[in-house]
C-alpha cells in the first residue's frame, strides 16, 4: 500500500468490502469504526484493533485472513499488554493502563541529557521573568533539537493530561526558538524525568449491561485563561470529557481569535468543548441504545449565561457566527449547562501552570495514577 498514490485510498475500499461481506457496518460518525453489534474493529492505516468476545474476534479474525494477509501480535487479556499504536495498552481486570513504551521516554531524555535530572513537581513555573539575554535565538543545531524534543512530546502528551498544555506552549515556539524556551522545554523534562512512569487509566465506575436501559451522562468540563498569551495576548481552551465516570477525552488550545473579556473566553471554550463532545455522542449513539446526556459543567457563571441565552448583548456583537451555534442546542434541550467549582474541573490543569497540590488533585480526577509504591 505504500508508494502510490492511490493505494491507501484502493486498500481502504477493499477493507471495507471485506468487513462489510462479513456482516460488519460502517459508523457515519467514525468511519475507520466497524462493528456487528458484538464486535468493533478500529482501523488506523494497516493497523486493527478487535474489540469483543474472545470467540466471535477469532471467527471474523479466521475469516478474513482467507481475504487478506493479517498478523496476529497480541491479545489484551487479564493480565496482558499489548502495544498498539506505540501505546501499551495493559489490562488489569477492572481498568485499562495507556503509556508508551518506557524507552520512548528514556530516549527524550537522554537526547537532552536529563536521565539523571533533578525532578521537577509541576511541567511549568507559574511565575516566569524575562531578561533580554533570554530572548535571545538558539542556534541552528539547538533549533532543531528544540522541535525534534518537542515533537516526541507531542506524541506523549496524548496519552498525559499534564503535558497537554505546557507541551502546547512549547510547540508555539518552533519557528522562533528563543534561550527562554529552551528552558522551559528543560522545566517541562525534568517533571517527565521524575513521572515517566505515570499511566493514563480508564476505569469506568458504571458497568454497561444489555439489560440496562437507563440513560447515561457525557460529561464535558471546560476552562479557559483569558488573555494568557502575551504576546499574541490570545487566551487557552481546555477540556476534558468523561463518559461512565472515567475520562475519555480532553485537550489544551490555543483560541483562534482575541477574546475581549473572561466571560468571551469561557464561552469560545464551552463551544470548543461541546464540537467535540457532540461528534462523541452521536458515536456513542451508533453502538448503544442508551439514551446519552450531554452536560457541560464550567467554573464561570458569566460564561454560562452567555452560552444559554439566546442572541447577543451589546458587549457580544462583535462576536462571529460561528461560534454562537452552542446556543441553540442549550436552549433545545440537547444540552446540559452547569456551573460548578473550580476546584472540581479538571480543565483547571489544561489552560495554565498550576501549584503541585492542584495538579496532584485534578491529575486525580482526570484519570493520572500515581506510580506504584
Amino acid at each position: 500500500m505504500y508508494g502510490l498514490r492511490s493505494s491507501p485510498k484502493a486498500w481502504q475500499e477493499h477493507l471495507a468490502k471485506v468487513l462489510t461481506d462479513l456482516g460488519l457496518k460502517q459508523l457515519q460518525s467514525e468511519p475507520s469504526v466497524y462493528t456487528n453489534g458484538n464486535l468493533y474493529i478500529m482501523v488506523y492505516m494497516d493497523d486493527l484493533l478487535f474489540i469483543g468476545e474472545p470467540e466471535e474476534v477469532t471467527r471474523i479474525f479466521k475469516e478474513m485472513q482467507t481475504k487478506m494477509l493479517l498478523r496476529h501480535t497480541g491479545t489484551c487479556t487479564t493480565g496482558k499488554t499489548v502495544d498498539f499504536l506505540g501505546r501499551r495498552i495493559t489490562n488489569k481486570g477492572d481498568h485499562f493502563e495507556i503509556s508508551l513504551n518506557d524507552s520512548y521516554t528514556n530516549d527524550i531524555l537522554q537526547e537532552a541529557n536529563l536521565l539523571k535530572a533533578t525532578p521537577a513537581v509541576t511541567p511549568g513555573a507559574t511565575t516566569s521573568t524575562s531578561t533580554p539575554e533570554q530572548e535571545e535565538l538558539l542556534d541552528k543545531q539547538e533549533h532543531a533539537q528544540y522541535r525534534r524534543l518537542v515533537g516526541k512530546l507531542q506524541w506523549l502528551s496524548y496519552t498525559r493530561p499534564d503535558l497537554s498544555f505546557a507541551v502546547k506552549e512549547l510547540a508555539r515556539s518552533l519557528q522562533q526558538t528563543t534561550v527562554r524556551d529552551k528552558q522551559r522545554l528543560r522545566h517541562c523534562l525534568r517533571y517527565l524525568a521524575g513521572t515517566s512512569n505515570r499511566k493514563f487509566v480508564i476505569q469506568p465506575t458504571i458497568r454497561l449491561t444489555s439489560t440496562n436501559k437507563e440513560p447515561l451522562d457525557l460529561n464535558v468540563y471546560t476552562d479557559a485563561d483569558w488573555a494568557g498569551c502575551h504576546v499574541t495576548r490570545k487566551s487557552t481552551t481546555g477540556f476534558v470529557i468523561q463518559f461512565l465516570g472515567t475520562t475519555v477525552h480532553f485537550g489544551s488550545r490555543t483560541q483562534a481569535v482575541v477574546a475581549l473579556s473572561s466571560a468571551e473566553s469561557e464561552f469560545y471554550a464551552i463551544g470548543t468543548g461541546a464540537t467535540e463532545a457532540l461528534h462523541l455522542k452521536n458515536f456513542l449513539g451508533e453502538i448503544l441504545t442508551n439514551k446519552i446526556n450531554l452536560k457541560m459543567n464550567t467554573a464561570s457563571s458569566s460564561g454560562k449565561s452567555m452560552a444559554a441565552c439566546i442572541g447577543v448583548s451589546k458587549r457580544a456583537k462583535h462576536i462571529e457566527l460561528k461560534y454562537m451555534f452552542i446556543q441553540h442546542p442549550i436552549h433545545d434541550g440537547i444540552i446540559e449547562i452547569h456551573k460548578i467549582k473550580t476546584k472540581h474541573n479538571p480543565a483547571d490543569i489544561l489552560t495554565k501552570y498550576v501549584t503541585r497540590e492542584v495538579l496532584q488533585w485534578h491529575l486525580y480526577r482526570a484519570g493520572i495514577c500515581p506510580p506504584e509504591s
